[in-house]
């Protein structure tokens, strides 16, 4: 399917439709943003310093974990 036909019948779509339309494909573009990064050696190391604070028992407070959630629930996250 072409670019020209996927925007045809996305202008036939429903409010609630186009939104889902444009969450999976927000998904799928960050799905292969992370392809693209899979050998960067400083992602792989983010990765493992992640993977590392939480084995070590890194944590976050309730309230901290409430107002994240809120924040990206807000920017549409």
């Amino acid at each position: 399917m072409s670019i020209t036909e996927i925007k045809k019948e996305a202008s036939s779509l429903g409010d609630e439709d186009l939104i889902h339309l444009a969450a999976w494909f927000h998904h799928l573009a960050a799905w292969f943003h992370h392809l693209a990064r899979r050998k960067d050696p400083a992602y792989l190391k983010s990765l493992d310093d992640a993977f590392e604070a939480i084995d070590g028992g890194d944590q976050m407070t309730l309230d901290a974990y409430q107002k994240l959630s809120q924040e990206l629930n807000q920017s549409g996250v």
